[in-house]
């Protein structure tokens, strides 16, 4: 059975959330490149623009087949209770060649209902996820990881 990971990240969190997982589990990895500026003040109100209103965003193309892995485990923060607008575009643009999806989210808001940023990735991804894991990062308050 072949698997990847596939991740996004702004702040560095949740990539190191992917490589300790793809380490541990001897699993290839892949960061999904984001083609908009997020960073500083403006980059913060982008980023929950774009993740409250469920817009999409540039992403680089994919280099890797997808298709020829039997599992994709998608590790993603949730932004502001929503699914980061490059994760939005990546599953929009390459879900349907994911055979089977596992995600690992990342989150800073306790309060926050993560299980509804999954609900929403399974629906834009036209299958259901077989199983998941979810990431409490401490530190500075905030919403994004």
């Amino acid at each position: 059975m072949s698997r990847i990971i596939i991740f996004y990240s702004r702040t560095g969190n949740t990539k190191s959330v992917a490589e300790e997982y793809a380490g541990e589990n001897k699993t290839a990895i892949y960061g999904i490149k984001d083609l908009v500026n997020r960073r500083g003040f403006f980059g913060v109100v982008r980023s929950a623009f774009q993740a409250l209103l469920k817009k999409a965003t540039p992403i680089d193309e994919v280099s890797i087949d997808i298709s020829a892995y039997s599992r994709v485990i998608l590790c993603t923060p949730v932004w502001f209770g929503g699914i980061p607008a490059p994760v939005r575009t990546f599953i929009m643009k390459y879900g349907q060649l994911v055979n089977k999806v596992e995600y690992i989210v990342t989150y800073k808001n306790e309060k926050k209902d993560y299980r509804k940023t999954m609900k929403e990735m399974d629906k834009l991804m036209g299958k259901v996820h077989i199983r998941e894991a979810h990431v409490l990062i401490s530190g500075k308050s905030g919403d994004q990881t």
